[in-house]
């Protein structure tokens, strides 16, 4: 495996892809670099709550994030902003126990802040193609659904 390393992601087929790396925590990078990854795909923000009795404040985040970026050394990094609830509950937070808790008033507090800031914001996945939901998050403002190929025209027929 180690003479893959430094190689460009190309298919067989000759298509070049972006391989990146999941990440939960700034421990974790050790082995992004290790592994040669092209950069952070997903750095799970909760951790930075998970593992805290209390708010992480602004500087405390701004510091971690900063030694990811800069060991990344100019690669991609993006930073999920914070998932909790059902199967990461944060009792600091003083959410009520619920299936999704408050989940649509904090797409919608996410995207209102980060529209103050000039970001998009964008659910992917089975999240975003849930067409349950598709309205509630066009009236929380998100920017972007990115869903399988096969749930594109149902989501557009929800929406």
């Amino acid at each position: 495996m180690q003479q893959l390393r430094g190689k460009e992601n190309v298919t067989k087929s000759g298509k070049k892809i972006n391989l990146y790396a999941n990440i939960g925590s700034y421990g974790d990078l050790a082995a992004v670099i290790e592994n040669d990854a092209g950069g952070i795909g997903l750095f799970r923000s909760e951790s930075l709550y998970l593992e805290n009795s209390d708010f992480p404040t602004e500087e405390e985040q701004f510091a971690v994030y900063r030694k990811v970026v800069e060991t990344m050394g100019g690669k991609k990094v993006i930073i999920r902003t914070l998932d909790i609830g059902a199967d990461k509950q944060i009792d600091y937070f003083g959410l009520e126990k619920e299936e999704n808790p408050a989940l649509l008033r904090l797409i919608r507090m996410v995207t209102e802040n980060g529209h103050k800031e000039g970001i998009w914001t964008g659910i992917c996945g089975e999240l975003g193609a849930d067409t349950s939901l598709t309205a509630d998050f066009i009236h929380a403002g998100v920017d972007e659904l990115s869903v399988s190929p096969g749930a594109v025209l149902s989501v557009r027929r929800a929406r």
